[in-house]
């Protein structure tokens, strides 16, 4: 095969440029389709990698294409040897031509749930990050909000679910509603001390699930409530702080579509990064990450909703930003990162 000496080997043109499988529950498969085609101005030799990625499968992994040729290239995903969570890998694609050779990578994400077929699915309702429970740690005459995701991992059916928190010192901003499959909402959980004296309190947050055809089910989650006679402080990272908005509503709030944040200033030198959620392409981020921020380092990022990729069903549609910090004194913090909720929130009549 000749080399063209007028036009250096191109790689392969990918469409689309990415992959987003969604939620998938354990133990189940599913397959998209990639069109790949050469740009240049002769024929190629092609092949794919996985990067060892063992839950992906190319079919057909290799051939040959003419120029401006297309082919057609099933990629599956298998979820039988994943646990519960995210997943991405990177596919890449080289086109060769003696003695040259052009690759180009290709994104791949997943979400792996609960499988809709596990008799023990009733416990569709997750609530994290809360493995150790709600921990607070005030001075007199004063109250903390955090936010708690709930996410419905059922992949067919709709779940109601009611709260109770078993404390006047404890409130929710919301004790109900209702979780579309695979929908997450983020309730903000106040612990208040305006009217408690100096101690220690703990409490009970009970969170009830009615999934349509199975059992109801409750799980529980410990909250504890130290009052101190100062403002307290840990040597832990800090979460992103004066993030303003708390939340967005593009149907009633007026905004200026725009975010801003602040690293904490007992914070060091931190990276951020905003992402709206997997799978989620109607909101955009400028930017989506950025320069390291100092302690006390303010951001803007510019949101916005694209109504015309929006999924075409009336009601409610929902995400949540999620404002990431990554600590770069690793020989304090390690690798650790922390992070706040921002949701989204957009209905179309």
């Amino acid at each position: 095969m000749a080399i063209d000496h007028y036009k250096e080997l191109q790689p392969l043109t990918l469409i689309p440029n990415s992959l987003t499988f969604g939620n998938l529950p354990q133990k189940s498969s599913k397959t998209l389709q990639v069109v790949i085609s050469n740009p240049y101005k002769q024929s190629v030799l092609w092949h794919s990698s996985t990067c060892g990625t063992e839950w992906l499968n190319l079919d057909p992994p290799r051939g040959s294409l003419l120029t401006g040729q297309q082919e057609t290239v099933n990629i599956k995903v298998d979820t039988s040897s994943l646990a519960i969570g995210n997943y991405t890998a990177t596919l890449i694609f080289t086109s060769e031509e003696e003695p040259s050779s052009a690759s180009i990578q290709l994104p791949v994400s997943l979400t792996v749930l609960y499988s809709d077929k596990n008799p023990e699915a009733v416990q569709s309702l997750a609530i994290s990050p809360f493995a150790l429970g709600l921990n607070f740690a005030r001075y007199l005459n004063s109250s903390k909000t955090i936010p708690l995701a709930i996410s419905n991992q059922d992949g067919q059916n709709q779940v109601k679910w009611t709260a109770v928190t078993g404390a006047s010192w404890l409130t929710i901003d919301r004790y109900e509603g209702t979780l579309e499959a695979h929908e997450q909402q983020t309730i903000f959980v106040t612990a208040s001390t305006s009217s408690l004296p100096l101690g220690d309190y703990a409490a009970t947050l009970t969170v009830t699930t009615d999934l349509v055809g199975h059992n109801v089910a409750s799980g529980q989650i410990q909250a504890k409530l130290h009052v101190g006679p100062q403002p307290f402080s840990d040597s832990g990272p800090k979460a992103p702080t004066s993030v303003i908005p708390s939340r967005f509503d593009f149907n009633t709030q007026i905004t200026n579509g725009k975010l801003v944040f602040i690293n904490s200033i007992e914070n060091p030198l931190v990276d951020w990064t905003i992402d709206s959620g997997i799978g989620i392409n109607w909101v955009t981020l400028n930017p989506s990450a950025g320069n390291r921020l100092q302690g006390g380092g303010l951001q803007t990022v510019k949101v916005a909703v694209d109504e015309s990729l929006l999924p075409h069903q009336a009601g409610n549609h929902k995400t949540d930003l999620t404002i990431t910090l990554t600590f770069s004194d690793q020989n304090r913090y390690g690798s650790g990162s922390t992070s706040v909720l921002v949701p989204v929130t957009m209905t179309l009549p």
